[in-house]
């Protein structure tokens, strides 16, 4: 029955003190210097170039190989496939709008 009723402490803050020492007050590790967030933003953006064309490639390559699929079976070549891919790429803009949007 204590297990259920146990309450969560909240994290404590570290007392910052005034010889200069910036920690941060979750983890108590030093604050990251400007070289190390120029590191951060370098693998945030190589990450989004990187992102952004797969998005868009793999969503038209997925949606129009569906199509040909269905266009085998169906004996409707080369309209679903065209349709999938097209269906792909609007589908790869609204992801990428979505992840682009201002929050």
């Amino acid at each position: 029955m204590g297990l259920l009723c146990s309450k969560r402490r909240p994290p404590q803050k570290a007392a910052a003190t005034g010889d200069g020492d910036l920690s941060d007050e979750s983890n108590g590790s030093p604050r990251p210097t400007p070289a190390q967030k120029n590191g951060q933003d370098l693998r945030t953006q190589s990450a989004l170039a990187t992102e952004v064309p797969l998005t868009i490639v793999g969503a038209i390559l997925l949606a129009g190989f569906l199509g040909y699929l269905a266009d085998r079976r169906l004996h409707t070549a080369p309209w679903l496939m065209i349709g999938g891919g097209a269906l792909g790429f609007v589908g790869s803009m609204v992801e990428i709008a979505r992840r682009f949007r201002p929050k």
